[in-house]
């Protein structure tokens, strides 16, 4: 059962809709609100699925906007057969649940994410195959690419077999054993309201992809890290994964001494942001993902491309779970919005850059940022 609204809200009363649900959904059922209920204009969010769906080999599964706790906006292509309740593989998006996890654990264990990974693994083989200290910060915003220190290079651990993995130990270590899967489906999957369709089957051995679930579902995760980590449980705000720690994802996280500039300007801890960062706060460049050559990862991705740059008219504090072929959870703080588009866009087959360009410009409008 969805909760819907059939009448129109305007004027007076759209403060009052924009207020009820501060959170979200809790686990029952989103509100489907008209988007004029939340000073949003319908028309101009159907213009920007258009628009995505114009773009050359950016093939769109769904298209949802979600504003104040509501759903104002979604849309299926009809080859998505199932629509709303069809699962789709996330695939790097993985990535930044498993940063919430780690996030969980800094509140709700004993991790330190700034202690050096060999002091938290207190069994087992040593999980720092730098020949430099490396803690789990420097771990998840992937800045230890480099053979002298973390900050010297930036890479993406693409598949989780160079550092992301290791990460999975640290988390039991923290939680008195608890498995990451148990982790998230009694503190994350079922206070989120996640669907059946929902699945993380690997999360025991693999942090770096293999999640899958409806579009409606990663809705929830991105509204969890709108909210600052904070969730609607019994009709109560609970802290799931710490305020500080949320708004660390959505900063650059990758400048370590003695290293001047950021190894990358759009990367914070397993997530991606907006690639027009501050760059007077934050020197730097913005890097790609890279690719990988026969199985091998080539290091530092270039300087991302200026044609994958954001509007400039989006706030800098927007920032994304993304995963290849185009997986887009989008969150954005200033609009209190969250916008996930998922599909098989080949020109993303390795990276998710260019979706996530064409989605912040899609929307820009519809926010009146440009």
């Amino acid at each position: 059962m969805v909760l819907e609204r059939s009448a129109l809200v305007l004027g007076a009363d759209a403060p009052a809709i924009a207020t009820l649900r501060p959170l979200g959904p809790g686990s029952g059922p989103w509100a489907i609100d008209p988007a004029e209920a939340h000073g949003l204009n319908s028309s101009l969010l159907q213009q920007a699925y258009d628009e995505l769906r114009s773009q050359p080999h950016l093939r769109r599964h769904c298209f949802i906007v979600v504003k104040d706790g509501a759903i104002v906006h979604e849309s299926y292509d009809s080859t998505f057969t199932g629509g709303v309740n069809n699962s789709h593989w996330g695939n790097s998006m993985t990535k930044t649940l498993a940063s919430l996890l780690m996030g969980w654990a800094t509140e709700h264990g004993t991790l330190d994410i700034d202690a050096p990974i060999d002091t938290l693994a207190n069994s087992g083989p040593p999980l720092n195959l730098k020949p430099y200290p490396v803690t789990a910060r420097q771990a998840m915003s992937q800045a230890i690419a480099g053979a002298d220190g973390p900050g010297q290079l930036w890479a993406y651990d693409r598949y989780g077999y160079s550092w992301i993995n290791s990460l999975i130990p640290l988390l039991m270590n923290a939680s008195g054993g608890r498995l990451p899967s148990d982790i998230w489906k009694r503190e994350f999957h079922d206070p989120l309201g996640l669907s059946s369709n929902f699945s993380w089957d690997s999360a025991n051995s693999d942090f770096a992809f293999g999640s899958q679930g409806t579009c409606r579902d990663y809705a929830r995760i991105g509204q969890l890290m709108l909210n600052e980590g904070q969730w609607s449980v019994g009709g109560r705000p609970k802290s799931i994964v710490p305020r500080t720690y949320v708004k660390q994802m959505s900063e650059p996280q990758t400048r370590y001494a003695p290293y001047p500039y950021y190894s990358s300007t759009c990367y914070g801890l397993l997530t991606w942001l907006n690639t027009n960062h501050n760059h007077s706060k934050y020197p730097g460049l913005c890097r790609s993902p890279g690719i990988s050559v026969l199985g091998h990862l080539i290091p530092e991705g270039p300087p991302m491309p200026k044609t994958s740059m954001w509007p400039e008219g989006i706030p800098h504090n927007s920032y994304y779970a993304g995963g290849a072929l185009g997986q887009i959870t989008m969150v954005l703080p200033d609009y209190d919005a969250v916008v996930v588009s998922m599909g098989y866009s080949e020109a993303d087959y390795q990276n998710m850059d260019h979706t996530a360009a064409c989605v912040a410009r899609s929307i820009c409008r519809v926010f009146g940022a440009c």
